[in-house]
């Protein structure tokens, strides 16, 4: 490939990050290191209809965590994620209940994929807005996520 067609580092994080992998592996690679998860303790908010729907979720309980995703003390996205905590292991609940472990981290038993269900560019930094499904291997809908990525991740790069 000549240079002049080459990806911009934007570019390649944005196609890998819409191929349907886990983000918590990705930003672990882009950044170098170990990802974790700060909790926004206090934020909480409903599910829309929406998120209902795409959970297939019914009548079930729908949890939320606001989370800073960061790497030593690089801010690298922010995330608001509605999940079906019934969905989950208690040891899962757990791990998202009492610490700084990414969702993305606590689910990998059940084989999760990603479906993105938008990808925005925007202006500045954040430099993208992601929502996205994440399901378990079968196909079963576990969290409707919204993410924010901060341009640290490619500085890191």
């Amino acid at each position: 490939m000549t240079p002049a067609l080459a990806p911009t580092a934007l570019a390649a994080f944005q196609a890998e990050l819409t191929a349907g992998g886990i983000v918590t592996r990705l930003l672990e690679r882009w950044a170098g290191g170990a990802v974790r998860a700060e909790v926004l303790v206090g934020a909480d908010v409903p599910p829309s209809p929406d998120t209902r729907v795409r959970l297939a979720a019914g009548d079930a309980a729908i949890g939320f965590r606001r989370v800073r995703l960061l790497c030593g003390d690089t801010l690298l996205s922010e995330a608001d994620n509605w999940f079906v905590p019934a969905r989950l292991t208690p040891a899962m609940r757990a791990l998202l209940d009492g610490g700084d472990t990414p969702f993305g981290r606590v689910i990998v038993p059940l084989s999760p994929r990603r479906e993105t269900l938008s990808c925005e560019r925007l202006p500045g930094d954040p430099m993208l807005l992601v929502r996205a499904l994440v399901l378990t291997g079968e196909g079963l809908p576990l969290a409707d996520v919204v993410e924010r990525y901060r341009t640290a991740i490619l500085d890191r790069h």
